[in-house]
């Protein structure tokens, strides 16, 4: 969805700007590519069903992930 795309990249814009990053494209990109890929579950973590209406976000897997592979990039 476009739409979904906008709020990614003006919520990423915010986070930028409270980061005052100078450079902050890459970042901009960053924040849009999860919605570059169908389906959602190839790169969003959800778990439940929206059959039952269970269906969250794991944010658990997400930090898992994600904070690995930060710290390898700083490093």
């Amino acid at each position: 969805m476009k739409g979904s795309r906008v709020m990614h990249l003006i919520i990423a814009n915010r986070i930028a700007d409270e980061l005052e990053l100078t450079d902050n494209s890459s970042f901009l990109v960053g924040g849009v590519v999860p919605d570059a890929v169908s389906p959602k579950e190839l790169s969003h973590f959800y778990s439940g069903d929206n059959d039952d209406y269970s269906r969250s976000i794991n944010y658990k897997e997400f930090l898992k992930k994600n904070v690995y592979i930060g710290i390898l990039l700083i490093f």
